[in-house]
């Protein structure tokens, strides 16, 4: 589930997780806000996730998530 919310220019996304590497930093249309503790997990670029790098090691659901979360969209 992503949520997403505009407020004249400024777009927010809200992820239940915690985007990071280029998907933290691929936002610049729109700014991320993620959980911590208590949530799904890091989610990385599937990509790095595939090549065990960045916290892919660290994530729950694998290089999957990003897609299900839309956050490859906007690439």
């Amino acid at each position: 589930m992503r949520t997403r919310l505009t407020i004249g220019p400024l777009r927010l996304g809200g992820v239940p997780g915690e985007p990071v590497g280029s998907l933290a930093l691929a936002g610049a249309q729109e700014r991320f806000i993620g959980l911590a503790d208590g949530y799904v997990g890091y989610v990385e670029d599937p990509l790095r996730a595939e090549h065990g790098e960045g916290e892919s090691l660290r994530t729950y659901h694998g290089p999957g998530l990003s897609r299900s979360l839309d956050l490859l969209e906007e690439r």
